[in-house]
């Protein structure tokens, strides 16, 4: 079950950095568009920056979820470790989407999406890594469980 989240979350980080790439560009072109236009320019990308902050809470949330249950069933010292760090960049994010969604016409999402996008390569290797970790406690199984565990990351 595991396995799956991780290789869901793997195909929907680098969904994820193209659909920031879109917004960014949608949210830059409106904003920059709102200049010349005086009649639109008290939107100046606020509404997309919202639709934008909703779907990155979607996907913040899922990514999460992944990490939360790869903390809970993988009793193996590398996952535990690297699900501990993406809780935490996740619970930053996630925090900092909640922000721009709470005013998006302070915060855009031109200005914000960059960050996003340099969450996904972090999300695509913690993804690589709990593929191998959960196959790798899956095929250990029981015995991995009796031996005594160490302070060091497992191989």
């Amino acid at each position: 079950m595991n396995k799956a989240f991780y290789i869901s979350s793997l195909v929907l980080s680098v969904l994820f950095g193209f659909i920031i790439i879109y917004y960014i560009e949608l949210v830059s072109y409106s904003r920059y568009s709102s200049f010349l236009d005086s009649y639109n320019y008290l939107d100046s990308g606020a509404e997309k920056t919202e639709e934008a902050a909703l779907i990155s809470l979607l996907f913040f949330s899922f990514f999460i979820t992944t990490f939360l249950l790869g903390l809970i069933k993988i009793k193996r010292v590398t996952n535990k470790v690297l699900s501990i760090i993406g809780l935490s960049v996740s619970a930053l994010f996630l925090l900092w989407d909640l922000v721009m969604w709470s005013s998006p016409s302070s915060l855009s999402f031109d200005e914000v999406g960059i960050g996003f996008f340099f969450f996904t390569p972090m999300v695509v290797a913690f993804s690589i890594v709990g593929i191998i970790q959960s196959n790798r406690f899956k095929r250990q199984g029981v015995l991995y469980k009796q031996q005594v565990e160490s302070d060091l990351l497992d191989s």
